[in-house]
């Protein structure tokens, strides 16, 4: 190119965000200049140039698009940037035909075809599977000029731990640790009210971090549990309830409810929480139909570990 003109980029990459600026005076932004997740184009505009030539370079996210103008008089390439997948695969370059260029490569893992060399018209080459999940990137030389090649890495692995957390019932907070790589995005879903992670829902980190998890005071005498999904991995948040609360004013005569000794045969209450079931138990008899049961759901009042008559509970 050599005019004042619009160029646009197709931007793929599911799943990530990204943003845009020119790093060069005479390349202008004009839209897409953030976005994400799913993709999307950028536009482009590049200032008229009167001298022999000259290349620049847009900044998208972690990769570099190279823009080569030339001169007025230089004899023109159809060269661009490529964007390849994690897989591979084989593109041409459009030189133009009866374009006589000289061809090499800094990476490996691209194959030019036939091979380094010289000759015309279009180029072709190919690209190495890419098994690790960073991004790479790599140029062809032709003449003077790059073709940069940006290839997208495989599928990220996490190892997050711990895999559980136990909190006591007054509550607090636990730390949760994220290793992948830097290229790999990752988020946390939390269905429960009471557990609340300093990463809010939907939103993306990358790469190696530390979560911080605030658990809620349980103030219930059973125990709970709750599933935090962490780079799409489940984490255990396991709290204790209050358990048995009462003391020994909490023991009062059943017909006055005043606190005090107690003898036997004598019929009293007991208040507290966490004593039994959530549901309440009413009388019951022992099988044979003449004794009190001394066990309503699963629930007993030991005096000198003998089992007492008990009538309901609530």
């Amino acid at each position: 190119m050599n005019g004042a003109s619009g160029n646009t980029i197709s931007v793929e990459g599911p799943g990530c965000y990204w943003s845009t600026s020119s790093l060069n005076s005479w390349i202008h932004i004009t839209s897409g200049a953030i976005g994400g997740p799913s993709g999307g184009t950028i536009a482009y505009t590049v200032d008229a140039d009167s001298g022999a030539g000259r290349s620049g370079t847009i900044s998208i996210g972690l990769a570099g698009f190279v823009v080569i103008q030339d001169g007025p008089t230089a004899c023109t390439y159809s060269l661009s940037s490529q964007y390849v997948p994690s897989a591979g695969g084989t593109y041409d370059i459009g030189a133009g035909p009866q374009r006589a260029w000289t061809a090499s490569t800094n990476a490996s893992w691209i194959t030019l075809n036939p091979g380094p060399g010289t000759g015309s018209g279009n180029l072709s080459f190919t690209v190495a599977p890419n098994a690790a999940a960073l991004i790479r990137m790599g140029s062809i030389q032709i003449n003077s000029q790059n073709f940069t090649v940006t290839q997208f890495g495989g599928t990220c692995s996490y190892v997050v731990s711990p895999s559980s957390i136990n909190i006591s019932a007054t509550g607090g907070q636990s730390q949760i640790s994220i290793e992948t790589d830097n290229s790999c995005s990752w988020t946390v879903d939390n269905p429960a009210s009471w557990v609340t992670p300093s990463l809010k829902n939907g939103l993306y980190l990358f790469g190696v971090g530390t979560l911080t998890c605030t658990v809620t005071a349980n103030t219930a005498s059973q125990a709970r549990t709750a599933t935090l999904i962490v780079a799409g991995q489940p984490i255990a948040i396991n709290q204790a309830g209050l358990g048995i609360q009462f003391t020994s004013q909490s023991v009062v005569n059943g017909a006055s409810f005043l606190s005090g000794p107690i003898a036997p045969g004598e019929l009293i209450a007991i208040f507290g929480s966490g004593l039994g079931p959530s549901q309440g138990y009413g009388l019951e008899m022992t099988p044979d139909g003449h004794y009190l049961s001394t066990s309503l759901g699963g629930t007993h009042v030991l005096f000198d570990g003998m089992a007492a008559p008990a009538m309901a509970l609530s």
